[in-house]
């Protein structure tokens, strides 16, 4: 749907260049992965300012380039238009787990070709136990790490609120007590509600009754 009484219309060039990226089907590209995992090994035992430098080195001398004819301004993140490109060096587990649903989402749908799920299987173990987040993992303490198994917070740069079974906020907390601030309701076997003997994210039970504790921490103010 055009807006021309906002943005007026496109030049030809850039109606010509819109309607070919739309047609573009979006899809993974592994050229990135390869070329930095080739780096990471070779340079292994660099530091990791250097590592990065020789990644990137890798990356610029070796990756396809394409200069589509619309372009005025040249420069790809990938092997085709629309294409994501994958961070290996940060994240891989989700990747390998996704690999084939990129193409079933509900939202942002990815092709991609057994040849790239291959590419992307043949590298992952070296990765294993040695990206960012595995690193990052290892650093969180026992009772932060609770919050991240529950699926409370994302290490992958996302933080979110989900609804946790059976626990309930009260509105005016500072009107009751600790203990009835926040607690379970229905609990079933193990002090867990009846519905949910388990946690999200493939935390078990224990990993709730964890984090029941510390909810039902005092806070600074009900200790003054």
């Amino acid at each position: 749907m055009k807006n021309t009484q906002h943005f007026g219309d496109l030049t030809p060039r850039m109606e010509h260049f819109r309607e070919e990226l739309l047609e573009t089907e979006p899809q993974v590209c592994a050229q990135r992965a390869i070329l930095t995992t080739q780096s990471y090994k070779e340079h292994g035992d660099q530091p990791v300012t250097l590592k990065r430098a020789y990644m990137l080195q890798n990356i610029l001398e070796h990756m396809s380039i394409f200069i589509e004819p619309d372009t005025l301004l040249a420069g790809n993140q990938a092997s085709t238009n629309r294409a994501a490109p994958i961070f290996p060096e940060y994240a891989m587990d989700w990747v390998i787990r996704e690999l084939d649903e990129f193409e079933g989402r509900d939202g942002d749908v990815f092709r991609i070709s057994e040849k790239t799920k291959e590419e992307l299987r043949e590298i992952y173990p070296f990765w294993q136990h040695n990206t960012l987040l595995d690193k990052g993992l290892a650093a969180i303490p026992p009772e932060s790490r609770v919050f991240y198994d529950l699926g409370i917070i994302k290490a992958e740069g996302k933080t979110r609120a989900i609804p946790l079974p059976g626990l309930r906020v009260m509105p005016d907390p500072d009107t009751e007590p600790p203990e009835e601030r926040r607690r379970p309701a229905a609990a079933g076997a193990g002090g867990l509600p009846a519905a949910h003997q388990g946690a999200p994210g493939g935390a078990g039970p224990h990993r709730l009754q964890e984090f029941e504790k510390i909810l039902l921490l005092p806070r600074h103010s009900d200790c003054n």
